[in-house]
């Protein structure tokens, strides 16, 4: 567990926070990346894309939190079912035996560019990937689809899976 932080002036972009805040009817959470940070206070991004504003003033604490939670054991997945979400996105028949996996958190140390990408307006084209839950199928292996790997963890991704070999 992380200490608490007194202060969102040190805060960066791409940091994962969570915190409780003062509300007109009382407290709430917020876990989120930080898009903006200063003495006034900050932006987040949650995981359903939805951006909030919160003022210094309205926090009663805040932490630093992992970047990307690890989710599930991938190995432990149904490699049928990723087959057939990675045959619905490749257009091309996947077989279990063709599948790699992996934890998102294992490949990606930076949202900032799938960050800087919703900033944008823009997010992968169609065929690059596929969220269900907390996976994410990739059209491509993971060192060449790392910004989409941190697309897909700002969406609640945990682990990928790939076609490893045809």
């Amino acid at each position: 567990m992380s200490a608490p932080i007194s202060t969102t002036r040190h805060l960066v972009r791409g940091q994962r926070v969570s915190l409780r805040r003062q509300l007109a009817d009382g407290q709430g959470d917020l876990i989120g990346w930080v898009l903006t940070a200063d003495a006034d206070g900050l932006e987040l991004l949650d995981r359903q894309a939805h951006r909030h504003r919160v003022d210094s003033a309205q926090i009663l604490a805040l932490r630093l939190i992992p970047l990307i939670p690890p989710g599930r054991n991938p190995e432990n997945g149904d490699r049928s079912i990723l087959a057939r979400m990675l045959t619905d996105l490749t257009g091309a028949e996947v077989t279990a035996e063709a599948i790699a996996v992996g934890r998102i958190r294992d490949l990606v140390d930076d949202v900032t560019p799938a960050l800087d990408m919703i900033d944008a307006g823009r997010a992968p084209s169609p065929g690059t990937v596929l969220i269900s839950g907390e996976w994410a199928v990739l059209a491509s292996p993971p060192q060449k689809a790392h910004i989409w790997a941190a697309w897909a963890a700002l969406h609640n991704a945990r682990n990928l899976a790939w076609v490893a070999k045809m």
